[in-house]
């Protein structure tokens, strides 16, 4: 099938990506490369809704060659990319996350 993939399909192939960062993170130990989020989504919207998904849950994704993470696990939505330092991904609590102010 060609064409842009449903939303499930998308959040399945999201789920995969979030168990190869945490299994690429525990097959190196703590200190590697990979076990870190670069970009989280500071969208007003998602992080709103986000605080209603489970943490690990959103959507991780590739961003360029960076780690990606919205905690709303919105798809088909743009995002507000903002960079993180380096987050560890099993660190970021969505409940946490602090809600700005929409830029529109």
């Amino acid at each position: 099938m060609h064409g842009l993939a449903n939303d499930e399909t998308v959040m399945k192939v999201a789920r995969i990506l979030a168990m190869l960062l945490r299994m690429t993170a525990a097959s190196k130990g703590s200190a590697n490369d990979h076990s870190h989020v670069d970009l989280i989504c500071v969208t007003a919207e998602h992080i709103e809704t986000g605080k209603r998904v489970p943490d690990g849950e959103g959507t991780l994704t590739v961003s360029g060659r960076l780690w990606a993470y919205c905690t709303a696990g919105l798809v088909n939505a743009p995002h507000n990319w903002e960079k993180t330092g380096g987050v560890p991904f099993d660190s970021i609590r969505h409940a946490e996350l602090p809600v700005r102010p929409s830029s529109s």
